[in-house]
C-alpha cells in the first residue's frame, strides 16, 4: 500500500489524518507482558508515535481480541477501560486519533490503523467502520512483508486490484443498503394514505347511532380503531428510521427536564404496568439532573423506546428503575440508566439489538402488543433509540450477566448526554 493509496482511503473517509503501526507480540514471560508499537519502516505511510500497551490491559485485551473497529470515544466513556493505564490514556489522547482498527493475520494482531477526526467534525457512522474494518483486513498481507522486506513493489500492484475490488464492494453494498432504507420510507408513506381513510371512517363510525346501540358494534369498532393506532405508530417508527439514516431527522434543541419527561413517559403505561404488576422506580435522584439540551419529543421517543423495550422482556411481577446522575468531566454530561428484572441479553447480542429489524426468539411465535411480555414488533425500537441518543451527541449502550428466561438477570441500558450541546 503506497502512501498514495493510503491518503486516498483517508479522504475517502474524511478524515484528516491516517497512520498505520505494526504490533509486537508480547515478549517471553522474564519481561514485562506488553504490546510494542512500532514504526512501519517499508509502507511508506505515516506512524503513531511509538508506545505499548499492558496486555492484560482493557485497551489491549480489546484490540487483540476483538476485530472491531475501537472510538477513542469508547475508551473514554466505556465501564470496560477505566482500568486503563494512566500512561496508555495519556498516550492514546496525544495521538490526537478517534478510530483504531486492529489488523489481524492468522487470528494474530499483528497492525493497527488510527484515523483522525473527520475534517466535517462529523463522527464515524457504522458504515466508514465497516470499510475500515475490511480496509484493515486488506492491509494484513502488507505488514506482515514489511516485516521481511523493504520493496513491496509487487504487494502495491495486489492491494491496487484489492483496493478496485473493495470500492466495487462498497459501491454494491452502498447501493443496496440505500434501496431498502427506500423501501422503509416508500412503505411508510404508502400505508399512511390507507391508514388515514381506515381512522377517519372507524371515527365516524363510532358516532353512528346504529353503532352506539349495539355494545358488539361499538367493540368492534373500538378494536379496529386501536388496531390502526398501533399500525400508525409502526409507520411512523419506520419513517423515523428512514430520517435518522438519511440524516434528515430534524432536532429543535431546547433546554430539557429528564425527570418531568421519565415521569410523563411512567404515567403513560401506567394501565399495563398495573395489568402486569410491573413496578416502575422513577428515582428521586432524576430530579437533581441538571437540564440538557435537546429535542423533548424526539429525546421523549427515544426514552419511550427503551423503557417499552424494558416492559416488554421484563416478566409479570418484575420491577423497572430508572435513575440518573451527573458525569464529571467536559463536556460536562448527564447518564439515565434504565435497569429492569427481566431475562437479560445474551453478550453476543449485545451490539445486534440495536441494528434494524433484529429480532430475540421465534418471531412466529411472540405474541402481539406493545407492552406484553415478549412482545414482537418491527425490531426498529432499539435502532431509534440508539440513533436520537447519538444525534443528540450522546452515547447508548446495554450491560448484562447474559440471557436467562428462569434467573431473570436483567440489563441495564446507559444514556449518557451532553448538558450543551456542542458546536
Amino acid at each position: 500500500m503506497s502512501k498514495f493509496e493510503f491518503s486516498a482511503r483517508r479522504d475517502e473517509l474524511g478524515a484528516n489524518c491516517a497512520k498505520v503501526r505494526l504490533v509486537d507480540p508480547p515478549a517471553p514471560p522474564d519481561s514485562p507482558a506488553t504490546f510494542e508499537v512500532q514504526p512501519v519502516r517499508a509502507l511508506g505511510v505515516a506512524a503513531l508515535g511509538p508506545g505499548s500497551l499492558a496486555a492484560e490491559g482493557p485497551v489491549a485485551r480489546r484490540l487483540s481480541q476483538e476485530p472491531q473497529p475501537l472510538t477513542q470515544y469508547d475508551i473514554d466513556l466505556l465501564p470496560r477501560f477505566r482500568a486503563a493505564a494512566a500512561s496508555e490514556r495519556i498516550w492514546l489522547a496525544g495521538l490526537a486519533m478517534d478510530v483504531y482498527v486492529p489488523i489481524y493475520s492468522k487470528g494474530r494482531w499483528i497492525g493497527l490503523l488510527a484515523l483522525g477526526p473527520k475534517v466535517s467534525r462529523d463522527r464515524y457512522f457504522e458504515s466508514d467502520l465497516a470499510l475500515l474494518r475490511t480496509l484493515a483486513d486488506q492491509t494484513t498481507i502488507a505488514l506482515e512483508n514489511a516485516r521481511l522486506v523493504e520493496n513491496l513493489g509487487w504487494l502495491n500492484r495486489d492491494l491496487q486490484q484489492a483496493s478496485a475490488a473493495l470500492e466495487q464492494a462498497n459501491q454494491n453494498l452502498t447501493m443496496l443498503d440505500r434501496a431498502k432504507s427506500d423501501f422503509i420510507d416508500n412503505m411508510a408513506h404508502e400505508l399512511r394514505t390507507p391508514l388515514s381513510v381506515i381512522l377517519g371512517y372507524s371515527q365516524f363510525l363510532q358516532t353512528a347511532p346504529e353503532i352506539k346501540a349495539n355494545a358488539q358494534y361499538q367493540q368492534m369498532v373500538g378494536a379496529l380503531q386501536r388496531s390502526a393506532a398501533r399500525l400508525g405508530e409502526i409507520v411512523n417508527t419506520m419513517l423515523d428510521v428512514s430520517m435518522l439514516e438519511t440524516r434528515t431527522f430534524e432536532l429543535d434543541f431546547k433546554p430539557t427536564s429528564l425527570a418531568a419527561l421519565m415521569r410523563s413517559l411512567g404515567a403513560r403505561y401506567e394501565k399495563p404496568l398495573a395489568e402486569r404488576r410491573l413496578t416502575l422506580d422513577l428515582r428521586q435522584d432524576l430530579d437533581d439532573l441538571p437540564e440538557v439540551q435537546a429535542d423533548e419529543e424526539a429525546l421523549g421517543k427515544a426514552f419511550d423506546n427503551l423503557l417499552v423495550n424494558a416492559i416488554q422482556y421484563t416478566p409479570d411481577g418484575g420491577r423497572i428503575t430508572v435513575s440518573g446522575h451527573s458525569r464529571r468531566g467536559s463536556p460536562e454530561s448527564v447518564e439515565v440508566i434504565i435497569s429492569d428484572t427481566g431475562i437479560g441479553v445474551d453478550p453476543q447480542q449485545q451490539a445486534l439489538i440495536f441494528t434494524k429489524f433484529f429480532q430475540t426468539g421465534k418471531v412466529d411465535l411472540q405474541p402481539t402488543g406493545k407492552t406484553r411480555f415478549k412482545a414482537g414488533g418491527p425490531g426498529l425500537g432499539l435502532t431509534i433509540a440508539q440513533g436520537i441518543v447519538e444525534a443528540h451527541g450522546g452515547k447508548l449502550w446495554v450491560e448484562s450477566p447474559g440471557h436467562d428466561e428462569e434467573a431473570c438477570p436483567g440489563s441495564r441500558f446507559h444514556a449518557v448526554l451532553p448538558v450543551r450541546r456542542s458546536g
